[in-house]
């Protein structure tokens, strides 16, 4: 017994396990939790070597997800499919005017080509990435919505919070589409996805070869950060590992950020 605490104090300390199991309570507490693992609904993405690299074995539903880079729109659009073959409900693309005068409006073949059937899509057009963020809230407390996507420059941390938290009321899987590479910052994303286009040739010639992507998973909480060669299957409306499997961690230096 110490000479310094007399023994009623020592004898009040807790045991180190009950300390433990007391900072896990107050963790859970300031997160939200109820000290209870819960996994989240997730929409596998249909290929199994890629959905091993996300946390549950597919996108998690009730989450917000960050896409970013040249080949965000077609890659955040096939996400946007996986995603409403998983969950009832609309799928709401909320798109910048300005995109809109510089590419045009959303296509509903092509969107179809993604899984995204034109009769559940609901456009939502914003001339501000203000307004694109509040329209995209507003739907994803809504039970209604399956996955809600907005297309936006620049958003942060604190407005990434305010959609995580929406999506999970309402239960639906945000999608922030970036069409540029956004410098490193903190955000609230389960997953943040750079992307670029990527050639696989047709074997049928003159004709187009399917979708593909360079994707990097660079951050994912709960799993290892990684790098995909992908393509989009549009008969089964499924990602495939294109060519060589290009599944592996990054360097640690590329881990860094927020």
């Amino acid at each position: 017994m110490s000479d310094d605490l007399p023994s009623s104090a020592v004898e009040r300390a807790p045991s180190p396990r009950a300390a433990l199991a007391g900072l896990a309570r107050r963790l859970a507490r300031l997160e939200g939790g109820t000290g209870r693992a819960t996994a989240r609904p997730v929409a596998p993405l249909g290929d199994d070597g890629i959905d091993a690299a996300l946390p549950g074995g597919g996108l998690a539903l009730a989450a917000v997800h960050e896409v970013a880079g040249t080949g965000a729109a077609g890659f955040t659009a096939a996400l946007a499919g996986r995603v409403a073959a998983a969950r009832a409900g609309l799928v709401v693309w909320c798109q910048h005017r300005r995109r809109v005068r510089d590419e045009g409006v959303l296509h509903g073949p092509g969107l179809a080509a993604f899984g995204l059937e034109p009769a559940r899509v609901l456009v939502v057009d914003g001339d501000r990435d203000d307004a694109i963020l509040w329209a995209m809230e507003e739907a994803l407390r809504a039970a209604a919505a399956a996955v809600v996507v907005g297309e936006v420059e620049r958003v942060d941390l604190f407005r990434t919070r305010r959609l995580q938290l929406a999506a999970e009321t309402g239960g639906a899987a945000g999608l922030l589409l970036r069409p540029v590479q956004p410098v490193i910052e903190p955000s609230a994303a389960v997953t943040r996805w750079r992307v670029r286009p990527r050639l696989v040739p047709s074997p049928w010639p003159g004709e187009l070869g399917p979708l593909a992507w360079s994707a990097e998973l660079w951050r994912a909480k709960g799993a290892v950060p990684a790098r995909f060669e992908v393509r989009f299957d549009e008969p089964s409306l499924r990602f495939a590992l294109a060519a060589d499997l290009a599944d592996r961690p990054l360097p640690a230096r590329s881990r860094a950020g927020g």
